[in-house]
């Protein structure tokens, strides 16, 4: 069962581990982020991204710079991941990603 995952496979393991870190930031207090956020949400950012690249603006660059300093298939921790847009892209690319935050509202995009 080696190999590269399936895409729907990497998904899933993403989406596994933003769940997880969702049930784990209901039990703690507001978090320095969801105060400067200012109520901002995991859909304004999607929405902003989404125009950005409309425009024909590089998404990627953080996940650029990470495969500059690891090869794939190493593994990455994207911790404060958002959307996961960074470590979706990194496993698009053959690393094996796990995305965490604290932000439900991201974890839900």
């Amino acid at each position: 069962m080696g190999g590269r995952p399936r895409p729907d496979q990497r998904r899933y393991h993403l989406n596994s581990a933003l769940a997880y870190a969702g049930r784990v930031s209901e039990q703690a207090p507001p978090t320095r982020w969801a105060q400067l956020a200012g109520g901002a949400s995991g859909s304004d950012y999607a929405a902003r991204f989404e125009a950005l690249a409309a425009t024909g603006q590089d998404l990627h660059g953080e996940a650029a710079f990470c495969a500059a300093l690891v090869s794939a298939p190493s593994r990455v921790l994207d911790a404060g991941c958002g959307t996961g847009r960074v470590a979706i892209r990194l496993q698009d690319l053959g690393y094996q990603c796990v995305g965490v935050d604290v932000d439900e509202s991201m974890l839900a995009v």
